[in-house]
């Protein structure tokens, strides 16, 4: 499924994102000039936008260095495991 981001916040606002149970493992930082590339793999178990969610995944955030913080430019998740 593709998720854009506007419907990633909508569903964190709206409730719809409800997560049961979340353990993270960060697996690498890359800095580049301005840019920050993580990927992390989450263990996860709740519901995303009516669809349950149980397994690993790898998500993947470019960050971009800017005045007031940081912001993420592009971003992905894959499963990875069940």
């Amino acid at each position: 499924m593709v998720v854009t981001k506007l419907m990633d916040l909508e569903s964190h606002r709206s409730k719809t994102m409800v997560v049961e149970s979340i353990e993270s493992k960060l697996e690498e930082i890359k800095i580049i000039n301005d840019k920050a590339i993580v990927t992390i793999a989450y263990q996860t178990k709740g519901m995303m936008l009516g669809n349950p969610i149980d397994g690993t995944f790898r998500y993947l955030r470019v960050w971009n260095l800017i005045p007031n913080g940081y912001n993420i430019l592009p971003g992905s998740c894959t499963k990875i495991g069940s």
